[in-house]
């Protein structure tokens, strides 16, 4: 099963921290497996993330001003072709 959030950014922009776990054994193997990584989605922009059972989702909002997001060190910049109208004016 799988569940999509669509994380919607207006005048600020968001960092969206997934984190998956996964544990997998039969009679002859087991394995565990950690994995996370972190997307910035630009102000006024939108992206889908698509999570599961395994999956935990957090989204913490960023300064308006935040610079210094979309480096080489980012895991990966989300962005929308179209920008959202800012609904307060």
């Amino acid at each position: 099963m799988t569940t999509t959030i669509t994380v919607v950014t207006h005048g600020w922009p968001v960092a969206v921290t997934t984190s998956s776990e996964h544990n997998h054994s039969d009679e002859r193997q087991q394995s565990h497996g950690y994995h996370t990584s972190t997307v910035f989605v630009e102000k006024g922009s939108k992206a889908d993330f698509h999570i599961s059972q395994d999956t935990q989702i957090s989204v913490r909002e960023l300064a308006a001003d935040a610079e210094g997001l979309y480096s080489k060190d980012a895991v990966l910049v989300a962005t929308d072709a179209a920008p959202i109208a800012d609904s307060e004016g």
